[in-house]
């Protein structure tokens, strides 16, 4: 986990808040959540996502968590509505790095 923390920050991004679900990153008005799973995740701000073509067609679809504060919420299959966002994948350190530092420009 530390690897992928110093790889967000080399991209400019802020650790603003850690818990056991979720690393929160901050850059400017971007939002990013770092899922500790076994798989390589990262969360983005459902409206990030909707506002770009490219990030819409790369998104792994839709993940719901109450550690992702800072994003809004829509009903889920709770009877309470959740926080939500665009969940994204990596099979590498190296791929996730790539992503970052490209996602300005997307």
């Amino acid at each position: 986990m530390e690897n992928l923390k110093k790889i967000f920050i080399k991209n400019e991004y802020i650790l603003s808040k850690e818990n056991s679900k979720a690393v929160e990153f901050k850059k400017e008005e971007d939002i990013i959540y770092l899922l500790p799973t076994k798989d390589l995740c990262a969360v983005i701000h459902p409206k990030r996502v909707e506002n770009s073509k490219p990030l819409r067609n790369r998104s792994n679809g839709i993940t719901h968590s109450t550690a992702f504060t800072l994003f809004p919420k829509k009903q889920h299959t709770g009877q309470q509505p959740i926080q939500y966002g665009y969940s994204f994948k990596f099979i590498s350190e190296k791929e996730l790095d790539a992503f970052l530092s490209s996602i300005d420009h997307l």
